[in-house]
């Protein structure tokens, strides 16, 4: 039975794929994907110069791994004939990250371990991510390994699973920067069970955790730390990634308009100034008062900490509203985006105009679904 359910899984996946493939538009891998090209021009500047960069400047915006995968088929088959290759391997590792979970799942889940399976790569969001140049696909499959592996070290307390949840997690945050927090907040999920299972004090077995946990950091910094190496040698600074300011900015400026019902426009102008006083206040660098300098690694501390600030200033009513919002949004969304891209669907201006123009509530969610193309929609 479990041979026929496997055999029906993987047929389903790949027929479902094909087809999918088949329909999108051409070179939708590179073009249509949201920052492609913060993965692919570091790509392709490794294969020709040996070196990251992007747009002619040494990539500081986000961590190198999806970057080598992508370098891996392209330079194999070419610029132009890579993208069939790319789209196979992250449709494996969909695959491989589902089989993980399958897996696992079996300890508690016997019978529905093969629909949690087929759930996970049916997902519409990650099925069609995994069609385009976006990191999600590889980091889904390292931060799945991550909680395998500490689920498995808290279950046998075997010192090889140090060794592997270590390693992933130092390939975590090379994948992608939120990857960094995971390796702060793992090893604290591993103390509590260690103590939860105790039940009483054992210093014995707390500091055998401690020691455990020490080498899970230190063996996740080795992994990272020749990126941190790399930005020093460049910059004078040591740091992971360049895109905190930048993200926090885009984070703030939603909350502005949905906590507000203002426009993209009004949030923003509410606030640049902020962001202006805060440098001459701070003495930040010459180049964060140049206009499109959000993205500038000498800029993001002081971006960083203007846009905390702001953030933390608003309203607690106005962060329920927009975190309401943004679950909303990503639960029935279901990569509806990234679909309509991909296939050459209609849609993309009343989109566009629906996240930039005054927020408007219910009644611009029932405004937009009445505009949107009948087959986006």
């Amino acid at each position: 039975e479990n041979t026929k359910k496997k055999f029906l899984l993987v047929t389903l996946f790949t027929i479902a794929n094909i087809v999918l493939y088949i329909f999108s538009v051409e070179g939708a891998t590179f073009t249509e994907a949201a920052d492609a090209n913060q993965y692919y021009d570091p790509a392709i500047s490794l294969i020709q110069s040996g070196g990251f960069d992007s747009d002619s400047k040494a990539f500081t915006f986000g961590t190198p791994l999806y970057s080598i995968l992508l370098a891996i088929p392209i330079s194999i088959f070419g610029v132009n004939e890579a993208s069939l290759s790319i789209v196979v391997i992250q449709c494996f590792l969909l695959y491989v990250t589902g089989f993980i979970v399958r897996k696992f799942s079996i300890i508690l889940l016997n019978k529905e371990s093969f629909l949690l399976h087929g759930l996970i790569i049916f997902n519409p969001n990650s099925f069609v991510t995994a069609h385009l140049v976006q990191s999600e696909t590889l980091f889904t499959l390292i931060l799945t390994l991550c909680v395998y592996f500490l689920f498995k070290l808290i279950e046998k307390n075997s010192f090889k699973y140090v060794y592997f949840l270590g390693i992933s997690l130092g390939l975590l945050a090379l994948t992608r920067p939120a990857g960094l927090y995971f390796i702060y907040f793992m090893p604290v999920v591993f103390l509590i069970s260690t103590l939860a299972r105790e039940r009483v004090f054992n210093w014995l077995e707390i500091k055998k955790t401690l020691s455990r946990i020490f080498v899970i950091v230190l063996l996740s910094a080795l992994v990272v730390s020749p990126w941190y190496a790399r930005n020093y040698s460049l910059f004078g600074e040591a740091f992971l990634s360049s895109n905190a300011g930048a993200y926090l900015k885009d984070q703030y400026t939603q909350l502005l308009r949905v906590g507000n019902n203002w426009s993209t426009d009004e949030a923003l102008e509410k606030i640049e100034p902020e962001i202006q006083k805060d440098f001459i206040k701070n003495n930040a660098s010459k180049i964060c008062f140049e206009e499109a300098n959000d993205q500038h690694w000498s800029c993001n501390s002081d971006l960083t900490r203007v846009m905390v600030s702001g953030i933390l200033n608003e309203p607690y009513s106005h962060h329920m509203r927009a975190l309401l919002y943004s679950w909303a949004n990503l639960y029935f969304s279901g990569g509806a985006s990234n679909f309509r891209n991909y296939l050459g669907l209609p849609g993309r201006a009343q989109i566009v105009s629906f996240d930039t123009e005054k927020y408007d509530g219910i009644k611009g969610i029932v405004a937009l679904i009445k505009s949107v193309d009948y087959s986006y929609l």
